[in-house]
């Protein structure tokens, strides 16, 4: 049997944030990612969480999309991956709906990202909805990133497994 190797939502997270970095048309935001590129994997992390509170304007608001997005598309990866993995294969064009992205403080207090997700797959356009929040401690501690990756996968498990019906 093949093995594969997975790309982490910490990789996939930043590989995101990066390129959308690099390609904002604002200057300030270019200048931040300059900063950025310097550091380790999770000084990164903590480094964009941290700043957010500080930015103003325009500024502000392309960060927290930046990061909205990229944490959207890091848990659309992996749900993906998972899917495939069981068997599942995306169908028809748009087969994943983004629900909302949001960046906002969680009942501890913390900043958190949350990203909301749908994907039709084949056979019998089965749909399989997945929702995950993170704080930057989240996406810095591996053991927190292997139990995120244990949570896309079992909302998908347990959507995959026939519905209760009533008799």
């Amino acid at each position: 049997m093949e093995q594969r190797a997975y790309l982490s939502l910490q990789t996939l997270f930043l590989k995101s944030a990066s390129k959308l970095l690099q390609e904002s048309p604002l200057l300030e935001v270019k200048e931040y990612y300059e900063k950025l590129k310097s550091m380790v994997p999770y000084r990164q992390i903590q480094y964009m969480f941290e700043k957010i509170p500080f930015l103003h304007g325009e500024v502000h608001g392309e960060m927290i999309k930046i990061l909205t997005s990229s944490f959207g598309y890091a848990v659309k990866e992996r749900a993906l991956t998972f899917l495939e993995d069981i068997k599942f294969a995306p169908n028809r064009r748009p087969y994943v709906l983004c629900g909302p992205q949001t960046y906002e403080l969680n009942e501890a207090g913390e900043f958190a990202v949350t990203a909301d997700l749908s994907v039709t797959c084949y056979p019998h356009d089965t749909v399989f909805f997945v929702s995950l929040s993170a704080t930057q401690y989240d996406l810095i501690s591996h053991a927190t990133l292997k139990m995120k990756d244990q949570d896309i996968q079992s909302q998908i498990h347990a959507q995959k497994e026939p519905r209760n019906r009533i008799s």
